[in-house]
Protein backbone atom coordinates (compact mmCIF):
# COMPACT_ATOMS: atom_id res chain seq x y z
CA UNK A 1 0.00 0.00 0.00
CA UNK A 2 1.15 3.93 -0.35
CA UNK A 3 2.65 4.31 2.74
CA UNK A 4 0.84 8.15 2.65
CA UNK A 5 -2.23 6.38 3.29
CA UNK A 6 -1.16 4.40 6.69
CA UNK A 7 -3.49 5.10 9.78
CA UNK A 8 -3.81 3.65 12.93
CA UNK A 9 -7.02 1.64 11.50
CA UNK A 10 -4.83 -0.21 8.80
CA UNK A 11 -3.34 -2.50 11.44
CA UNK A 12 -7.47 -3.88 12.19
CA UNK A 13 -7.10 -5.59 8.81
CA UNK A 14 -3.78 -7.03 9.56
CA UNK A 15 -4.31 -11.01 9.97
CA UNK A 16 -2.02 -11.83 12.80
CA UNK A 17 -2.12 -15.79 12.61
CA UNK A 18 1.58 -15.63 11.23
CA UNK A 19 4.34 -17.03 13.06
CA UNK A 20 7.68 -17.52 12.85
CA UNK A 21 7.97 -20.80 11.49
CA UNK A 22 5.56 -20.26 9.01
CA UNK A 23 6.20 -16.89 8.05
CA UNK A 24 3.90 -13.76 9.01
CA UNK A 25 0.93 -12.06 6.74
CA UNK A 26 2.35 -8.67 6.23
CA UNK A 27 1.14 -5.44 4.12
CA UNK A 28 4.31 -4.12 2.29
CA UNK A 29 4.44 -0.29 2.36
CA UNK A 30 5.65 1.88 -0.88
CA UNK A 31 5.45 4.69 -2.65
CA UNK A 32 2.43 3.52 -4.66
CA UNK A 33 -0.37 0.84 -4.19
CA UNK A 34 0.91 -1.42 -6.70
CA UNK A 35 4.92 -1.41 -6.10
CA UNK A 36 6.54 -3.33 -3.44
CA UNK A 37 9.18 -3.23 -1.22
CA UNK A 38 11.54 -3.99 1.73
CA UNK A 39 8.79 -1.99 4.18
CA UNK A 40 6.41 -4.32 5.41
CA UNK A 41 3.94 -4.56 8.62
CA UNK A 42 2.30 -7.18 10.16
CA UNK A 43 0.94 -7.93 14.06
CA UNK A 44 1.73 -11.45 15.70
CA UNK A 45 -0.29 -13.41 17.49
CA UNK A 46 -0.16 -11.62 20.54
CA UNK A 47 -1.94 -8.65 19.18
CA UNK A 48 1.67 -6.90 18.98
CA UNK A 49 2.45 -4.42 16.28
CA UNK A 50 5.39 -4.64 14.06
CA UNK A 51 7.46 -2.68 11.59
CA UNK A 52 10.29 -4.68 9.48
CA UNK A 53 12.44 -2.88 6.97
CA UNK A 54 14.52 -4.93 5.02
CA UNK A 55 18.40 -4.86 5.54
CA UNK A 56 21.66 -6.52 4.80
CA UNK A 57 25.10 -7.12 6.71
CA UNK A 58 23.97 -5.29 9.08
CA UNK A 59 27.02 -5.07 11.68
CA UNK A 60 27.35 -3.87 15.21
CA UNK A 61 26.54 -1.90 16.53
CA UNK A 62 22.75 -2.36 16.07
CA UNK A 63 20.29 -0.12 15.90
CA UNK A 64 20.00 0.75 19.81
CA UNK A 65 16.47 -0.01 21.51
CA UNK A 66 15.17 3.19 22.91
CA UNK A 67 14.35 1.20 26.18
CA UNK A 68 11.02 3.14 26.30
CA UNK A 69 7.56 1.62 27.59
CA UNK A 70 6.16 -0.56 24.48
CA UNK A 71 8.45 -0.05 22.61
CA UNK A 72 11.23 -2.27 21.14
CA UNK A 73 13.55 -2.39 18.17
CA UNK A 74 15.82 -5.53 17.11
CA UNK A 75 17.68 -6.53 14.08
CA UNK A 76 16.25 -10.33 13.53
CA UNK A 77 15.76 -12.83 10.76
CA UNK A 78 12.13 -12.84 9.00
CA UNK A 79 9.97 -14.96 6.68
CA UNK A 80 7.46 -13.27 4.65
CA UNK A 81 4.89 -14.91 2.12
CA UNK A 82 7.08 -17.30 0.47
CA UNK A 83 10.14 -15.45 0.33
CA UNK A 84 13.57 -16.66 2.13
CA UNK A 85 14.53 -15.45 4.94
CA UNK A 86 15.79 -11.98 5.29
CA UNK A 87 17.54 -9.71 7.81
CA UNK A 88 15.22 -6.97 9.27
CA UNK A 89 15.30 -4.12 11.41
CA UNK A 90 12.18 -5.30 13.59
CA UNK A 91 10.34 -2.14 15.53
CA UNK A 92 7.88 -3.49 18.12
CA UNK A 93 5.13 -1.80 19.67
CA UNK A 94 3.26 -3.90 22.00
CA UNK A 95 0.92 -1.41 23.93
CA UNK A 96 -2.25 -0.62 21.96
CA UNK A 97 -2.53 2.97 23.95
CA UNK A 98 0.66 4.08 21.83
CA UNK A 99 -0.34 2.91 18.27
CA UNK A 100 -1.35 6.34 17.17
CA UNK A 101 2.29 7.23 17.54
CA UNK A 102 3.81 4.13 16.57
CA UNK A 103 2.07 4.59 13.57
CA UNK A 104 3.04 8.49 12.70
CA UNK A 105 7.01 6.73 13.57
CA UNK A 106 6.24 4.04 10.31
CA UNK A 107 4.78 6.84 8.26
CA UNK A 108 8.22 8.94 8.87
CA UNK A 109 10.30 6.01 8.90
CA UNK A 110 9.02 5.51 5.34
CA UNK A 111 9.28 8.31 3.98
CA UNK A 112 12.86 8.50 5.40
CA UNK A 113 13.68 5.57 3.02
CA UNK A 114 11.19 5.51 0.04
CA UNK A 115 11.57 9.48 -0.39
CA UNK A 116 14.80 10.55 1.16
CA UNK A 117 16.83 7.32 0.29
CA UNK A 118 18.05 7.38 3.64
CA UNK A 119 19.50 4.08 5.26
CA UNK A 120 17.09 1.79 7.17
CA UNK A 121 19.46 2.34 10.11
CA UNK A 122 20.13 6.49 9.87
CA UNK A 123 16.23 6.31 9.40
CA UNK A 124 15.18 4.49 12.46
CA UNK A 125 17.64 6.23 14.00
CA UNK A 126 17.09 9.67 13.38
CA UNK A 127 13.02 9.10 13.36
CA UNK A 128 13.16 7.54 17.03
CA UNK A 129 15.27 10.29 18.56
CA UNK A 130 13.01 12.96 17.29
CA UNK A 131 10.12 10.96 18.75
CA UNK A 132 11.73 9.73 22.16
CA UNK A 133 10.52 13.14 24.25
CA UNK A 134 6.33 12.14 22.85
CA UNK A 135 6.28 9.08 22.93
CA UNK A 136 5.43 8.28 26.49
CA UNK A 137 3.94 12.22 27.22
CA UNK A 138 -0.09 11.48 28.33
CA UNK A 139 -1.59 12.61 25.32
CA UNK A 140 -3.21 15.89 25.12
CA UNK A 141 -5.13 17.94 22.74
CA UNK A 142 -3.73 20.15 19.78
CA UNK A 143 -2.38 23.39 21.15
CA UNK A 144 -4.94 26.15 20.31
CA UNK A 145 -3.94 29.00 17.89
CA UNK A 146 -3.64 30.92 20.58
CA UNK A 147 -0.93 28.57 22.12
CA UNK A 148 0.53 28.13 18.86
CA UNK A 149 0.86 31.71 18.32
CA UNK A 150 2.90 32.38 21.74
CA UNK A 151 5.08 28.94 21.07
CA UNK A 152 5.58 30.08 17.28
CA UNK A 153 6.87 33.63 19.13
CA UNK A 154 9.33 32.30 21.56
CA UNK A 155 10.64 30.28 18.43
CA UNK A 156 11.27 33.11 16.70
CA UNK A 157 13.23 34.68 19.71
CA UNK A 158 14.86 31.09 20.27
CA UNK A 159 16.11 31.00 16.37
CA UNK A 160 18.37 34.20 16.88
CA UNK A 161 19.71 33.11 20.13
CA UNK A 162 20.46 29.66 18.47
CA UNK A 163 22.68 31.98 15.86
CA UNK A 164 24.94 33.01 18.65
CA UNK A 165 25.24 29.46 20.99
CA UNK A 166 22.42 27.23 20.19
CA UNK A 167 23.43 25.06 23.67
CA UNK A 168 23.06 28.34 25.60
CA UNK A 169 19.82 29.28 23.74
CA UNK A 170 17.91 25.88 24.82
CA UNK A 171 19.32 26.29 28.77
CA UNK A 172 17.94 29.98 28.87
CA UNK A 173 14.60 29.08 27.03
CA UNK A 174 12.23 28.80 29.99
CA UNK A 175 8.88 29.43 28.77
CA UNK A 176 7.66 25.84 28.31
CA UNK A 177 8.48 25.00 32.14
CA UNK A 178 6.22 28.12 33.27
CA UNK A 179 8.69 29.90 34.38
CA UNK A 180 7.69 33.80 35.10
CA UNK A 181 10.02 35.03 32.18
CA UNK A 182 10.68 33.29 28.74
CA UNK A 183 14.18 33.81 28.44
CA UNK A 184 16.39 33.41 31.34
CA UNK A 185 19.81 35.41 31.09
CA UNK A 186 22.31 36.54 33.54
CA UNK A 187 21.46 40.26 33.75
CA UNK A 188 18.15 40.23 31.79
CA UNK A 189 14.93 38.17 31.28
CA UNK A 190 12.77 38.36 28.20
CA UNK A 191 9.34 37.64 28.03
CA UNK A 192 7.98 37.27 24.55
CA UNK A 193 4.20 37.84 23.46
CA UNK A 194 2.31 37.79 19.73
CA UNK A 195 -0.63 39.30 19.33
CA UNK A 196 -3.04 38.89 15.59
CA UNK A 197 -4.70 41.96 17.06
CA UNK A 198 -4.39 45.71 15.57
CA UNK A 199 -2.99 48.27 18.38
CA UNK A 200 -0.19 45.41 19.47
CA UNK A 201 -2.83 44.45 22.10
CA UNK A 202 -0.91 41.61 24.48
CA UNK A 203 -2.42 39.82 27.24
CA UNK A 204 -0.39 39.48 30.62
CA UNK A 205 -1.13 36.63 32.66
CA UNK A 206 -0.38 37.01 35.67
CA UNK A 207 -0.17 40.54 38.18
CA UNK A 208 3.83 39.58 38.17
CA UNK A 209 4.70 38.75 34.99
CA UNK A 210 6.32 41.88 33.92
CA UNK A 211 8.19 42.16 37.24
CA UNK A 212 12.01 41.97 37.05
CA UNK A 213 13.49 39.15 39.29
CA UNK A 214 16.30 40.85 41.61
CA UNK A 215 18.66 42.46 40.02
CA UNK A 216 17.92 41.53 36.90
CA UNK A 217 16.41 43.75 33.77
CA UNK A 218 13.53 42.97 31.86
CA UNK A 219 12.53 42.80 28.06
CA UNK A 220 9.81 42.58 26.23
CA UNK A 221 9.39 41.45 22.56
CA UNK A 222 6.51 42.23 20.80
CA UNK A 223 5.47 40.04 17.55
CA UNK A 224 2.75 41.25 15.75
CA UNK A 225 1.19 39.20 13.02
CA UNK A 226 -1.46 38.82 10.51
CA UNK A 227 -3.03 35.33 10.07
CA UNK A 228 -3.10 33.99 6.41
CA UNK A 229 -4.49 30.65 4.62
CA UNK A 230 -1.05 30.12 2.55
CA UNK A 231 1.76 28.34 4.10
CA UNK A 232 4.76 30.41 5.49
CA UNK A 233 7.21 30.17 7.33
CA UNK A 234 6.11 31.65 10.29
CA UNK A 235 4.32 28.24 11.26
CA UNK A 236 4.72 25.83 13.94
CA UNK A 237 5.68 22.75 11.96
CA UNK A 238 8.12 24.93 9.96
CA UNK A 239 10.22 26.67 12.35
CA UNK A 240 10.25 23.74 14.69
CA UNK A 241 12.01 21.77 11.37
CA UNK A 242 13.73 24.88 10.69
CA UNK A 243 15.47 25.28 14.27
CA UNK A 244 16.52 21.28 14.11
CA UNK A 245 17.95 21.08 10.67
CA UNK A 246 19.97 24.61 11.19
CA UNK A 247 21.63 24.14 14.47
CA UNK A 248 20.66 20.64 15.82
CA UNK A 249 21.67 18.30 12.81
CA UNK A 250 25.00 16.27 14.36
CA UNK A 251 24.01 17.38 17.59
CA UNK A 252 21.51 14.75 19.05
CA UNK A 253 21.53 15.69 22.92
CA UNK A 254 20.37 19.02 22.17
CA UNK A 255 17.47 17.91 19.41
CA UNK A 256 16.38 15.51 22.55
CA UNK A 257 16.85 18.13 24.89
CA UNK A 258 14.88 20.89 22.57
CA UNK A 259 12.27 17.69 21.74
CA UNK A 260 12.18 17.78 25.78
CA UNK A 261 11.46 21.53 26.15
CA UNK A 262 8.53 21.39 22.71
CA UNK A 263 6.59 18.65 25.03
CA UNK A 264 6.39 20.32 27.69
CA UNK A 265 5.10 23.14 26.22
CA UNK A 266 2.28 20.65 24.79
CA UNK A 267 3.44 20.18 21.52
CA UNK A 268 3.23 16.97 19.81
CA UNK A 269 4.09 15.98 16.37
CA UNK A 270 0.89 14.08 17.01
CA UNK A 271 -1.39 16.58 15.80
CA UNK A 272 1.07 17.97 12.94
CA UNK A 273 -1.72 18.13 10.31
CA UNK A 274 -3.69 20.11 12.17
CA UNK A 275 -0.27 22.76 12.96
CA UNK A 276 0.32 22.96 8.91
CA UNK A 277 -3.07 25.09 8.93
CA UNK A 278 -2.00 27.88 11.33
CA UNK A 279 0.19 29.87 9.21
CA UNK A 280 1.25 33.98 10.05
CA UNK A 281 3.14 36.53 7.94
CA UNK A 282 5.18 38.89 10.34
CA UNK A 283 4.29 42.37 10.41
CA UNK A 284 7.41 43.33 12.54
CA UNK A 285 8.75 42.02 16.10
CA UNK A 286 9.83 44.91 18.63
CA UNK A 287 12.00 45.05 21.74
CA UNK A 288 11.01 47.06 24.69
CA UNK A 289 12.82 47.20 28.07
CA UNK A 290 10.21 47.15 31.26
CA UNK A 291 11.24 49.79 33.13
CA UNK A 292 9.56 52.89 34.63
CA UNK A 293 7.16 53.81 31.67
CA UNK A 294 6.42 50.55 30.30
CA UNK A 295 2.65 50.01 30.66
CA UNK A 296 2.39 47.28 33.19
CA UNK A 297 0.64 46.01 36.39
CA UNK A 298 2.41 44.80 39.72
CA UNK A 299 2.32 44.10 43.20
CA UNK A 300 4.46 46.74 43.93
CA UNK A 301 2.07 49.19 41.99
CA UNK A 302 -0.96 48.21 43.66
CA UNK A 303 -1.55 50.17 46.95
CA UNK A 304 -2.84 46.95 49.10
CA UNK A 305 -2.74 43.14 48.47
CA UNK A 306 -4.64 41.19 46.43
CA UNK A 307 -7.27 39.78 49.04
CA UNK A 308 -6.70 35.66 49.51
CA UNK A 309 -9.78 34.93 47.13
CA UNK A 310 -8.52 36.45 44.38
CA UNK A 311 -6.41 33.68 42.53
CA UNK A 312 -5.22 35.52 39.50
CA UNK A 313 -5.53 38.62 37.41
CA UNK A 314 -4.87 38.63 33.85
CA UNK A 315 -4.99 42.57 31.58
CA UNK A 316 -4.01 43.68 28.34
CA UNK A 317 -1.88 46.12 27.63
CA UNK A 318 -0.96 48.17 24.08
CA UNK A 319 2.12 49.09 22.96
CA UNK A 320 0.75 50.95 19.88
CA UNK A 321 2.62 54.14 18.99
CA UNK A 322 5.72 53.21 21.51
CA UNK A 323 9.16 52.89 20.69
CA UNK A 324 11.43 49.87 20.24
CA UNK A 325 13.92 48.42 18.63
CA UNK A 326 13.78 45.64 16.17
CA UNK A 327 15.03 42.57 16.71
CA UNK A 328 16.75 42.36 13.65
CA UNK A 329 18.84 45.42 14.87
CA UNK A 330 18.71 44.32 18.66
CA UNK A 331 22.49 43.28 19.62
CA UNK A 332 21.48 40.37 21.49
CA UNK A 333 25.09 40.06 22.88
CA UNK A 334 24.41 42.77 25.17
CA UNK A 335 21.08 40.56 26.60
CA UNK A 336 22.30 37.22 26.05
CA UNK A 337 25.06 35.97 28.38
Amino acid sequence: MDFKKLSSSTWDILDQNGDPAKGYKTIWLAMTEEKDSGLHIFKDKLGYYHFAIATSNLQLPYVENPNVNGLQIQVTNYQFANGPQSQFIDLCCSISGYLEEFTQIVTEISEEVLVKNASPKDAVTMVITNWLSFWSKQKSNALSETEQLGLISELLVLDRLCLINSTNALKCWRGPLNERHDFNFSAWSIEVKGTTKENRIHLINGVDQLKSYPKKRLGLVSCSFNKTEFPTEYNLNYLIKKIKQDYFPKKPDLAVAFNNLLAEAGYSPLHNDIYDRYNLELIDSMFFEVNETFPKLTSEILNQRLDERVSGVNYKISLNGMTGIKIDDLRWGEYFF
